[in-house]
């Protein structure tokens, strides 16, 4: 994306809000509740903490890890994760079993699936839909936990809280905790096709996720600097660092097992330098023909007014497609042209395809509903950066292709929704994490305002969408850019980034927030530190 910096906007005139309490009822069976310390926090905090009778669970030299016997296939992976993460933070193994509630013993931690379960059920106020959804847990605290969910993402997340707990106190108040998250991405992006990052760095990163409860990363593999992929229908256009399918597959199956999502971006029809390097002939020119260099407006572009570059294109989306066995595929295409006039070709493709009325952006866009229709045919969901939408005269996109908000470039927030969008908040404040950015230390958003003020559904320079259209926002994620390719290394990346994704982690569940203040916030993360199974941060 652009190295850019705006304007934060008038936060001063944004609020905070937090949902009112609500009890509830246990999945798991504790006694009549009193007078109890709280829970110690976590990140993100518990959505609600019920304290109950006087004790407290121990950890101790004999706890097991125990799931049910009807559940004791789809949680094993969940269980075989938590025992070697205790193991990993204790330094002693902790045994994994099968066996009901009732054979739990002092000291154990027991997971279970109740279909439907969620965070339970409410006892008066109805609880928020999000409470009974697929990651909605329940945490009851007695002689042993009880972690009880709808499925094995919510009994995850419950077991990503437990770790939190006993790292802070290996003494656990009795009580319940009920918990879900607001928005349903929560997330980070990474940027290989700038800067190459290491299968083993890229798994730290994903563990540091789970940790925190996000769920969704974004490979950006390719731009102008590299195609970070192996290729055998093109294998000209690959860079030297780059990702093996194997080590693709690889990482998305440890993702899969945190119950993290991958999202492959190939960024088109723009920032294809390192393509076109090897299909020059496909380079857009302009009508003077000016050479494409760095700091041209033509550079990395192709040109679709060229039937070849669609062949290249879908040679490329063909191939890649079935690698990538999750729901979406990032097209990119941002910043692709903003001066139409001087690339006649495309006014004349545009006229020859979509009628006499139409215009030259029109050729772009409906590149993007031919870039669907490819996706489509895969089971997939196209997802496309906001800048480049709106202009045409007979061309509108798709609206079944969800958008990623970045920059004030064209429709507003709202106006992309009303068009039947799904839409997802990557504003440049508060997400954009940027290498070497300005004085070289690398651009990090503003954590106290985005942990005091900051709401997922605040857009770019404070624009918003109605309240009615929240569901209709995916959520955000940590967007890592690496413009300045040379200014930081990945080890010096990983550090910096650490903060900032817990404080998003913290806002995008939603939950009211664990201390009264960002400096107290960032006492409580260090005390926390890093997953267990990664370098400290």
């Amino acid at each position: 994306m652009i190295d850019l910096e705006v304007s934060k906007g008038a936060r001063a005139a944004l609020r905070v809000t937090a949902a009112a309490a609500l009890t509830l009822l246990s999945a798991c069976q504790v006694s009549p509740q009193r007078e109890q310390p709280l829970l110690p926090a976590t990140i993100p905090a518990v959505q609600q903490w019920h304290p109950q009778a006087q004790g407290e669970f121990q950890l101790g030299d004999h706890t097991r890890i125990v799931r049910s016997p009807q559940a004791a296939g789809v949680l094993a992976t969940t269980s075989r994760l938590l025992a070697a993460s205790l193991g990993a933070l204790f330094n002693r193994d902790f045994p994994q079993v099968i066996g009901s509630e009732a054979e739990a013993q002092p000291g154990d931690i027991y997971l279970t699936l109740q279909p439907g379960a969620g965070a339970g059920a409410a006892a008066g106020a109805p609880l928020p839909s999000a409470a009974s959804g697929p990651e909605a847990y329940s945490l009851s605290i007695g002689e042993h936990l009880c972690i009880t969910a709808g499925t094995d993402a919510g009994v995850f997340y419950g077991t990503q809280t437990v770790l939190q707990l006993l790292r802070e106190s290996q003494q656990l108040p009795y009580g319940v905790a009920r918990d879900w998250p607001l928005k349903p991405e929560r997330g980070l992006g990474v940027d290989y096709g700038r800067k190459f990052f290491t299968p083993s760095w890229l798994r730290e990163e994903i563990a540091e996720m789970a940790y925190l409860k996000l769920n969704t990363l974004h490979l950006h593999l390719s731009d102008n600097n590299g195609f970070r992929l192996e290729s055998t229908s093109h294998p000209e256009i690959v860079s030297r660092e780059h990702l093996t399918k194997q080590q693709v597959r690889d990482i998305i199956a440890f993702a899969a097992a945190r119950h993290v999502m991958v999202i492959p971006e190939i960024d088109m029809p723009g920032h294809m330098a390192a393509i076109l390097a090897a299909h020059p002939q496909l380079q857009l020119y302009d009508s003077a023909h000016t050479a494409p260099t760095p700091d041209s407006p033509n550079y990395g572009l192709i040109d679709l007014s060229n039937p070849q570059s669609y062949e290249l294109m879908r040679d490329l989306l063909q191939e890649y497609l079935p690698l990538f066995p999750g729901p979406y595929w990032h097209l990119g295409a941002d910043e692709y042209l903003t001066d139409y006039a001087k690339d006649p070709q495309l006014l004349a493709y545009a006229r020859t395809h979509y009628g006499p009325g139409a215009n030259a952006k029109d050729t772009f866009l409906g590149f993007i509903n031919w870039a669907d229709t490819q996706v489509r045919a895969a089971g997939k969901t196209l997802r496309i950066w906001n800048d480049g939408l709106g202009g045409g005269a007979a061309v509108t996109v798709n609206p079944d292709i969800v958008v990623d908000y970045w920059m004030t470039y064209g429709p507003t927030p709202q106006q992309i929704v009303d068009a039947g969008h799904l839409i997802a908040n990557e504003s440049w404040d508060p997400t954009y994490y940027v290498t070497g950015y300005g004085t070289g230390n690398g651009r990090t958003p503003d954590l106290p305002w985005v942990y005091g003020v900051w709401q997922p559904d605040i857009f770019q320079k404070g624009l918003t969408i109605r309240a009615s259209n929240h569901a209709r926002n995916l959520g955000s994620m940590l967007n890592v850019w690496c413009d300045n390719v040379g200014y930081e290394t990945q080890t010096y990346i990983a550090g910096r980034i650490a903060q900032p994704l817990r404080v998003l982690a913290q806002r995008l569940w939603g939950s009211p927030n664990p201390e009264p203040t960002y400096a107290q916030f960032e006492d409580l993360s260090a005390r926390l530190g890093s997953h267990p199974d990664t370098s400290p941060r």
